[in-house]
């Protein structure tokens, strides 16, 4: 992909955003959430309504006690410029298999977006349970 983009010296500055449902779901599988897809539909809010009001849909409208609406809170304020997301997902102490293979997943990916450098690319990437790389192209210069 980044070969691909450092083809195009026209291409203006994009934001990607990427999501591994795999890392989520095994997350609220791993504790015991009643109703994994009410969970995810309340958490893609995030970025639209106040923690306070999530932690209240999340008690209400999926059916979580107070000590899961505290790990989903959590999961979703995990932010680093690399892999250390998936520490930061591990310390949360929860275990399911679909959760491993996710991070796995997106650990590859972050790796995989960290080659835009060498090609050229600036790149400040979020990581958590949603990745998202704001990416510049550096500027195109014609040889001789």
């Amino acid at each position: 992909m980044a070969e691909a983009f450092s083809a195009l010296p026209f291409l203006p500055p994009l934001r990607l955003q990427i999501n591994n449902r795999k890392l989520i779901e095994g997350f609220y599988r791993g504790i015991g959430a009643p109703d994994i897809g009410a969970v995810m539909r309340i958490i893609d809010k995030v970025d639209k309504v106040s923690t306070d009001v999530l932690a209240k849909m999340l008690a209400d409208d999926a059916g979580l006690a107070p000590d899961q609406v505290e790990r989903c809170l959590a999961l979703a304020a995990i932010r680093s410029p690399d892999r250390s997301f998936a520490d930061q997902v591990q310390a949360l102490g929860v275990r399911d298999p679909m959760l491993d293979e996710g991070v796995a997943e997106l650990t590859t990916v972050v790796e995989g977006c960290a080659r835009f450098a060498s090609a050229g690319w600036s790149s400040k990437p979020t990581c958590g349970s949603r990745v998202a790389w704001t990416i510049t192209r550096a500027p195109y210069s014609r040889p001789g």
